[in-house]
């Protein structure tokens, strides 16, 4: 790294993380940057910051305080993950920004009536459609919304005449999931389809988007990106959720693992069309206003511009 930053001299080096500490190529840039001299050095951090409770974090807190002292900023998506990374390594709040990622709009390809036949969902359905967009991991709840789904059912409030929920997705829970539904016998109501080539068009099927995530997140995407297709949001208050998510607006924020509170606000959800489709439309202005691609960019832009004017 150290000749090819030599050898392009350049004013900024920008580093796109995973998480934090993320990828050892991600912090030998950094040490590199710093070497040859380089005047602005970012780096973007997309998840929390991994603590030092894993024995194996003990070794890297030499590597985390030289990086700590040679990059100019941190960057991450959501205010909450930059307070945990800030709290994590003893940084000044000026040395973490917080940028919202940009989100692309992405169209359908196909009709609602297509989409709606090929997940299984009989053609005229009356009731309204929810969509979890996840990989199937223990941090990201399904198990909470079964539970809270399951619950609802019981005492009469939804079934498969007024509720669908599809979950689009895979990962190491897969199995686990789909046997809670079977056993929970939530087969009538909840649809598991796997990875989805265009997510659009799912978007464009359901009413309403479910976040249940439990923790672990910075800045959902998947959150952004379902108020481009004006979906309301149910989400969990983590990460940068209560950021994107604007309650009794665009949207539903609950606690998370809180299967009574998730319930009710799928309740509300379907009681409440009038509700749901003005949080659709709010929710597609506030994606406008500050998450799309171009609003990003100018972000880094004007970052840029400074660094390079002073």
């Amino acid at each position: 790294m150290i000749p090819q930053l030599k050898r392009i001299k350049p004013d900024v080096v920008h580093i796109n993380n995973g998480g934090y500490p993320g990828s050892p190529s991600s912090r030998a840039m950094v040490l590199a940057a710093r070497i040859t001299g380089v005047r602005s050095i970012y780096m973007v951090v997309n998840n929390e910051a991994l603590g030092y409770n894993r024995i194996h974090r003990w070794f890297d807190r030499p590597i985390d305080w030289l990086i700590s002292r040679s990059i100019s900023n941190f960057i991450t998506g959501s205010t909450s993950s930059a307070r945990k990374l800030a709290s994590l390594l003893k940084l000044r709040d000026q040395k973490v920004l917080s940028f919202p990622n940009g989100v692309v709009y992405r169209a359908p390809d196909e009709s609602i009536l297509v989409t709606q036949s090929r997940v299984g969902i009989e053609e005229g359905y009356p009731g309204l459609i929810g969509l979890v967009v996840s990989r199937f991991e223990h941090c990201k709840g399904h198990s909470i919304l079964l539970d809270a789904i399951d619950n609802l059912r019981q005492r009469g409030l939804v079934s498969g005449k007024n509720l669908r929920i599809i979950f689009e997705g895979s990962g190491p829970e897969f199995q686990v999931v789909l046997e809670k539904i079977k056993s929970l016998d939530l087969a009538s109501m909840v649809i598991i389809v796997g990875d989805e080539r265009n997510i659009a068009n799912l978007y464009n099927l359901s009413d309403f988007l479910i976040s249940p995530s439990i923790g672990g997140e910075d800045f959902s995407n998947v959150i952004s990106e379902s108020m481009s297709h004006r979906l309301c949001v149910i989400a969990t208050k983590v990460g940068g959720a209560p950021e994107q998510v604007v309650g009794g607006v665009t949207g539903l924020l609950v606690a998370p693992m809180d299967l009574i509170e998730l319930g009710n606000a799928i309740v509300r959800i379907i009681s409440d069309h009038g509700f749901t489709r003005t949080a659709g439309v709010c929710g597609h202005d506030r994606y406008l206003d500050k998450f799309t691609p171009e609003i990003a960019v100018e972000r880094y832009l004007n970052l840029y511009r400074e660094v390079t004017a002073s």
